[in-house]
């Protein structure tokens, strides 16, 4: 039997697991290994990142939306999608935690994410699940980089 180690570039392998989808990405790590691609926080500065990464462009994205807020809402998916790496999360899982950037936008909003338990009243803000993360330093991380973002979809 022969057995002979194979290199592979890099920017080759980066730009190949970029264009693949979700099955695609877990094959190539498990072939590469995960230490070669870095933490996700690490690679992702800019939401051009988030583009490189999910293989779109920004003319893709927006197709078709008609508001900011539309194309907000479009922009938060994605970075939840590139962020958990092809991990789907389970609604029905209430073992798997879910989590959100929880954040005051601007001090004057009128709109909060927010719970209060201290009064007679209750303020809820449910979050559909395709814009949750699957652990919290992925939500603070997305929260932190991309509060403009998230601002156009919440408030503006």
């Amino acid at each position: 039997m022969n057995t002979q180690a194979f290199q592979v570039d890099r920017a080759v392998a980066m730009q190949t697991y970029n264009e693949a989808n979700a099955d695609g990405k877990v094959l190539i790590k498990k072939l590469l290994g995960d230490a070669d691609f870095g933490k996700i926080t690490d690679r992702v500065k800019t939401f051009d990142d988030i583009l490189a990464i999910a293989g779109k462009t920004m003319e893709q994205l927006s197709a078709g939306c008609e508001t900011p807020d539309e194309i907000a809402y479009r922009q938060v998916k994605l970075i939840a999608e590139v962020y958990n790496e092809g991990t789907l999360l389970d609604p029905m899982d209430t073992e798997q935690v879910k989590y959100f950037p929880w954040f005051e936008i601007t001090p004057n909003s009128g709109f909060g994410l927010s719970f209060c338990d201290d009064a007679c009243w209750h303020s809820y803000s449910y979050v559909g699940l395709r814009l949750c993360f699957k652990s919290r330093e992925l939500a603070i991380d997305a929260g932190k980089k991309f509060t403009e973002i998230y601002a156009n979809l919440l408030i503006k």
